[in-house]
């Protein structure tokens, strides 16, 4: 669903369109909303039942050409950047003799032992990774690149628009779209009417579309 259906759809409800300026502000705000309900709603599962589908997973590799990965200065580790819409729930894999072979995420403590231990030292066969503020530390430090999944955080949307006309019109090639399915789109549009004060379920959102 893009912006411009959203735009129209909260219209519906408050009888007038919001500025793209004011619009952008009210829709960022109801996307992390929905955020911050879904993944309550996970924690609250067993983990062994907990499904992240509804946050979006997302994947991306590590090392290559995206940057390539680097050895920090002691030459103790590989690294790369942890990318910065990081939320948590990360889980890896690298290639290794034509299989995709899991990576084992670490606390500090148990890296940095396993990084000194010679003999439970890792090898391509049983790689281990860290979470550190900023960078991810991988073992062992021969590893080149790393399918790496992880929760994002919403990206902020844009509403792009053109006055060329003599009227705000809708740009989508320079708009950030809402990256979400049609239920959580719902869900976004009452949590936005509900912060206006309408209560709004987001069954009602869907009927309107």
């Amino acid at each position: 669903m893009s912006l411009n259906e959203v735009r129209y759809i909260i219209a519906k409800f408050t009888d007038k369109l919001d500025a793209p300026e004011e619009f952008d502000v009210r829709l960022n705000f109801g996307q992390a909303k929905n955020f911050a309900v879904e993944w309550e709603k996970i924690m609250a599962t067993p983990p062994e039942l907990r499904d992240f589908s509804a946050v979006r997973p997302f994947k991306t590799i590590l090392g290559g050409q995206n940057p390539p990965m680097v050895l920090n200065q002691g030459n103790q580790y590989a690294y790369a950047d942890l990318p910065t819409d990081y939320f948590g729930k990360e889980s890896g894999t690298v290639f290794f003799g034509g299989q995709e072979m899991p990576i084992e995420f670490l606390e500090d403590a148990e890296f940095d032992y396993r990084k000194r231990n010679y003999i439970e030292v890792p090898i391509a066969e049983y790689p281990i990774g860290n979470i550190q503020s900023n960078f991810i530390r991988f073992l062992p430090k021969t590893l080149q690149t790393v399918n790496f999944s992880y929760i994002h955080t919403p990206l902020p949307i844009h509403f792009a628009y053109t006055t060329n006309r003599g009227f705000i019109e809708y740009d989508p090639s320079n708009s950030s779209e809402l990256l979400w399915d049609d239920e959580n789109i719902y869900k976004i549009i009452s949590y936005v009417l509900q912060d206006m004060g309408l209560q709004v379920t987001p069954e009602q959102v869907k009927a309107k579309k």
